[in-house]
Parts: structure tokens; C-alpha cells; sequence
């Protein structure tokens, strides 16, 4: 079926300018509200409380706002390895630090370069990053992961998994022993659900099982052998996000970058808010209400200035 073109452009075009026009109008009321907010703080607060999907034209509107208001407290300095485009997640990244009081400092890495960025004279490295995100796509890890894992025999997927525990333990530590702040590692879900559709729960192969347990094995290695390194999984913001809203396969087949607008922002979000920890570290507070036993008398009955505090 051939499209003819409308005033000059194809009619899918048309399609999708359309309907960012209206939901344009549609979020307009809501998103206006935001442009009068007059801090950083009451910005980002706001935003999640709206619950709005932004588009990337509002981002770009509320970075601009959110800079106007008061400029960075700090610089996050971020270094990204990737081997699918990182570099369109930029402008969401940029919102999130920007809402957070912090300045975005971003360092790509070539695309598709992982183990190279792991030298000491490394871009990575010159960049001397707070944070550092690994964005890596499952068959990074193994070629034997572009296949379907329901052909598998049940020995054949013990084997894959331990060989692909193996190799991403052996990536995050070539990265652990150099400067590079806290690592953030992300596997990027599979672009398609599990071959065996929805007898996949209940399969002896199961590939969501198989996913799990490894998962699973990948945290266990990382909270006891890599110091200030953490697994951000991306599965549990698929299903939170949901399939269809989460990828953007327009994009992913024209530009290799997976993400929706709406993912692009939550996972930015994320990883900004764990900069955040690491440059704002929060105080913590034990408060203990114990009458009778940590203080003599009832606070509640006495008073503040009734109770008594002994030589203990």
C-alpha cells in the first residue's frame, strides 16, 4: 500500500505531527501550571505528582525554566558506556539533574566501545566521573542470547547462564578497578516478549524464569564482590511503564535508541537520583519514644519538662 503524500509529506508524517499536536493541548493546561512554579524543589515535585507524561519539547521548556531559577548547587559528572545510542537519553538526563539542583557534565562513549573505555587512559577515565552507566544490550554478553532460549536444552541454559554471569561479572570489574565513581549497570529488555507467549510461566524452559535467576545470581555477585556498584533493572520499569509504552521501535530501527519519551524520562530519573545520593548525602535519624524506659516518666501526661534523663 503506497501513502500519498499530504502537502508535501508523507502521510505517516502527518499521523505522528498530528497527534503530538493534540496531546499537546491536551497536557497544556497541566503543564503551563508548571512554568509558574518558582523553585527547583516545587518544580520536581509537581512533575511527580502530576503524573504527566512529558514530551521531549516540554522537557526541553522545563530545563530551560528549572535554570532560570536558581543556578546548580553541584556538577554531576556522568560517563556512559553503551552499545545502543545513548545520546538521545541526554535532555532527559539533563531535566532530571536540573530538577535535582545539579548540572549534567556527560561523557559518551564511542558507540558500541565497552572494554576499550576500561583503561586508565581511557575517555572514561580522563572524564573522572561521579557516575558511571553501563547500558548494555543482552547479547553483549553472549551471542547464543540473540537466540530464542526455549530451544535450549535444560544443561545448555545452566551452561549459557553461568557463562554470561561470568562474562558481565569480569565487564563490571574491569570498570570497579578504575576511577569511575558508582557504577550503574542496565540490561536492556528484550525488544520482543518471550518466544513461548503466554505458556512461557508455565514452561519447564521458561525464559522469564531463566532471566530471573540469573538476574538474581548478577546482584548477588555485585553486593558481594563489587563495591559501589548496583544493578538498575530495567525489567521491573518495563512493567511498570508497560510494553507498548516503553519502547519506541520507530526510533530503535532508525536510530538503535529503544526508549519512549515517557521511558526516557523515568530511566533518567533513576540514575539522576542516584547522583543525587552521591552529592547530596541525606542524614539519617533514629527517634525512639520509649516512657519509662529510656527517660524517667510519661512525655505525653508530664510534659517535656516533666520527664528526667539519669547519669546513663
Amino acid at each position: 500500500m503506497v501513502h500519498k503524500p499530504l502537502n508535501g509529506l508523507p502521510v505517516l508524517s502527518w499521523y505522528f505531527w498530528l497527534n503530538e499536536l493534540i496531546w499537546m493541548a491536551k497536557t497544556k493546561p497541566v503543564f503551563d501550571d508548571f512554568l509558574t512554579v518558582g523553585t527547583r524543589a516545587e518544580l520536581r515535585t509537581a512533575i511527580a505528582r502530576s503524573g504527566l507524561a512529558l514530551s521531549l519539547p516540554q522537557a526541553q521548556r522545563l530545563l530551560a525554566h528549572a535554570e532560570s531559577l536558581a543556578p546548580a548547587v553541584q556538577s554531576l559528572r556522568l560517563g556512559i558506556i553503551h552499545t545502543y545510542t545513548s545520546e538521545l537519553l541526554e535532555p532527559w538526563l539533563a531535566l532530571a539533574a536540573s530538577l535535582q539542583g545539579l548540572e549534567l557534565d556527560a561523557y559518551h562513549a564511542p558507540y558500541g566501545v565497552t572494554l576499550q573505555e576500561a583503561r586508565e587512559d581511557s575517555g572514561l577515565v580522563s572524564h573522572r566521573p561521579d557516575l558511571t552507566l553501563l547500558m548494555l544490550r543482552r547479547e553483549d554478553l553472549h551471542p547464543a542470547l540473540a537466540k530464542p532460549l526455549a530451544g535450549f536444552s535444560a544443561a545448555d541454559r545452566a551452561k549459557l547462564g553461568d557463562e554470561v554471569h561470568e562474562q558481565l561479572c569480569g565487564i563490571v570489574a574491569r570498570f570497579r578497578s578504575l576511577r569511575v565513581g558508582q557504577i550503574v549497570l542496565t540490561l536492556l529488555p528484550s525488544l520482543l516478549p518471550p518466544g513461548l507467549g503466554i505458556y512461557d510461566a508455565q514452561s519447564e524452559s521458561s525464559e522469564s524464569a531463566w532471566w530471573a535467576s540469573l538476574k538474581a545470581a548478577i546482584g548477588r555477585c555485585l553486593r558481594e564482590t563489587m563495591p559501589a556498584s548496583l544493578l538498575l533493572d530495567l525489567d521491573e520499569l518495563l512493567q511498570q511503564v508497560g510494553r507498548a509504552r516503553f519502547f519506541d521501535y520507530r526510533i530503535w530501527y532508525s536510530a538503535r535508541f529503544p526508549f519512549t519519551a515517557e521511558t526516557s524520562n523515568e530511566l533518567a530519573r533513576r540514575v539522576v537520583g542516584v547522583g543525587a545520593l552521591i552529592k547530596f548525602p541525606k542524614a539519617k535519624v533514629i527517634v525512639l519514644e520509649a516512657d519509662n524506659t529510656l527517660r524517667g516518666g510519661i512525655i505525653g501526661e508530664d510534659g517535656i519538662t516533666g520527664i528526667a534523663l539519669g547519669p546513663e
